[in-house]
Order: C-alpha cells, then sequence, then structure tokens
C-alpha cells in the first residue's frame, strides 16, 4: 500500500475559491492522503464549507484557530499531520489531478527526501508561460542552494513540493512575518543531499487582488531583506563560493522592497536609505553579476535618475 501523504491548506477569508480547491484534492489519483484544513480565525463562511466537506470525506481534517497568519496555520498542520510525507496546498490555488501522485512517484523514483515541480502562474484568469521543455533531474544541494539565490519562486514558495516529514523536526515557518518561505525552504534543502526537480507543470498559482503583491506596503515588507540577507548568510558560509548568487538574491529582494517602498509617504525614509546604500556600495558588483538579471540591472540604474523616473519604469515594465 502507498504511504499517507499529508496536505496542508491553511484557510482565511477563502470562501471564494475553497470548493475548487477542495475538489481539486479529492479528485486526485493518489488516494492515500489526509487533507488537513486549517482555519485560521476566518470571519467569512469558509468554515462552514470546509465543515460541509469534511461529512463527506472521512480525509479530510478540520482544525479551528484564532487568527494566526499562514505560518502559524501551516505549522499547526505539520504538527498534526500523520503522513511519512508533507505538501501543501494554498487555498485559493488549484492543482492538477495528478498533482500529489507526481511528486509522491519522483520521491520514490529518485529516492530524494524532498522533490519539487514547476507552476502555471495564473494572472486574472490567464495562464502565463507554458514551458517548452519538461525533464526531471537531480540536483545536489549546493546546486539547489545556488538556483534558490537567484530564482524567484521555483524553489522558494512551499506549495509544488513534497517534503519527507522527518525533515520539519526542529524546522517550522517564522509567525508574525511576511515572506516566511523565504525564511525557511532553504534550511530544509540544506539537510539533503540531494533533490529531485521537475519542470513539469502541475501547480496552479494564483495572483489575486488581496495577495501580498498586491497589498498596501507596511513595515512587514522589510521582513524580505531580513530573511533574504539571513539565506544568504547561511548558504555563502557552507559554501563561500556562492558568494555571487548570493547578492543576487540580497539585491532582487532589496529591489523588489524598493520599488514598491517609494510609491508611499516619508515614513519609511530611514529604511529607504539603507536600501540605497547598501545598492550604491554594491553598485559595480552587481552590474557585472551573472546571476543578476537584466531587468533588476535596469532598476537599479534607473534609481540614479530618481525615483520618479524609476515609478515611470516600473509601469512600462509591468504593461
Amino acid at each position: 500500500m502507498k504511504e499517507l501523504i499529508s496536505i496542508i491548506i491553511p484557510v482565511y477569508n477563502a470562501e471564494e475559491y475553497l470548493e475548487s480547491c477542495i475538489e481539486n484534492l479529492l479528485q486526485q489519483t493518489y488516494s492515500n492522503m489526509e487533507i488537513i484544513l486549517v482555519n485560521d480565525g476566518s470571519t467569512d463562511h469558509s468554515l462552514e464549507i470546509i465543515k460541509t466537506f469534511q461529512q463527506k470525506d472521512d480525509r479530510i481534517i478540520v482544525v479551528t484557530q484564532k487568527n494566526g497568519g499562514a505560518s502559524s496555520a501551516r505549522n499547526r498542520g505539520i504538527q498534526i499531520s500523520s503522513g511519512k510525507y508533507i505538501m501543501f496546498v494554498d487555498a485559493d490555488d488549484c492543482i492538477t489531478n495528478d498533482y500529489v501522485e507526481y511528486l509522491y512517484h519522483l520521491v520514490k523514483k529518485y529516492r530524494t527526501r524532498i522533490a519539487v515541480c514547476d507552476s502555471f502562474l495564473v494572472k486574472e484568469k490567464k495562464k502565463i508561460k507554458k514551458n517548452k521543455i519538461e525533464k526531471e533531474v537531480v540536483l545536489s544541494q549546493k546546486e539547489v542552494l545556488k538556483e534558490m539565490l537567484y530564482k524567484e519562486i521555483y524553489f522558494i514558495a512551499p506549495w509544488g513540493k513534497i517534503f519527507e516529514k522527518s525533515l520539519w523536526e526542529d524546522i517550522s515557518f517564522p509567525e508574525g512575518k511576511t515572506y516566511e518561505d523565504l525564511a525557511t525552504l532553504y534550511k530544509l534543502y540544506m539537510k539533503c543531499d540531494k533533490i529531485c526537480c521537475s519542470t513539469y507543470q502541475k501547480y496552479y498559482y494564483c495572483i489575486r487582488e488581496n495577495s501580498l503583491t498586491t497589498k498596501t506596503f507596511t513595515e512587514k515588507y522589510f521582513d524580505r531583506i531580513y530573511h533574504a540577507d539571513e539565506m544568504a548568510f547561511a548558504i555563502t558560509k557552507k559554501y563561500p563560493d556562492l558568494k555571487t548568487p548570493g547578492l543576487a538574491r540580497q539585491t532582487h529582494d532589496r529591489l523588489a522592497t524598493l520599488v514598491r517602498l517609494i510609491s508611499v509617504n516619508e515614513e519609511f525614509k530611514e529604511q529607504e536609505k539603507e536600501i540605497k546604500n547598501f545598492l550604491k556600495e554594491h553598485k559595480k558588483e552587481i552590474l557585472k553579476n551573472p546571476y543578476i538579471s537584466k531587468k533588476d540591472k535596469a532598476v537599479l540604474l534607473a534609481f540614479s535618475l530618481g525615483n520618479s523616473f524609476v515609478k515611470f519604469f516600473w509601469k512600462l515594465y509591468k504593461k
């Protein structure tokens, strides 16, 4: 018999998407799983919806807690999970019918403790990006950490992956923080000698109007820089020759934060100054760095012409 897999889903005011998400899971080709829905203090009809599904399928486990954020909900799900393997799905996303079975197949086929698949980006109900080359490769720990330092979502998000549960024994998502995945995933990779990575797209990552990327800027957004620095330090401490891709990670997260920051009021001028000082200090290294995208380098150069130019440049780029 195939091993039990725990699917953990944080639920917070997701009534609009929940039915579709749960139906996706119930239609999976892999059946030996428990679906842990952690209701994180929802104030809409989310709890009613998941309890209705619980009555229909005994694989569904419903947990309710006070609102503590996605990290808290995921940590709670990990604590009560019974599976040998753990996977994550966000309540407002979708998956292919073989999502669970495919990732389980990868860890077994390649004898790894983590397997990763790629995703479709869905914005305004439109799929973006279809991989032309579909392949499965096994990368060493160092290779995965290197790619994590300069690739945006593939290795960083908790979804689109299967983890051996034992990896989480001394690791949890930082609660009360944003960009919690940036602070967590690299620690799991650092426990593995090798990771299976597939470019097959089995997850649909949906960008919503109320997602973190579209919300008003707050002080919590600076968590991104802190986590990026912490990750780059930990990885380069073990692999000193990864300093160059490490700088790529620090640069990207500073620029992404700065672009959002300049659109708000004077409240964060001190933080803006600190970010710009870092970029100025490392400007020559950044422009020569092969792991830093042309887009990031263009944004860096745009800042030398002033914040107003950057705002204009960024609007053009997004279009």
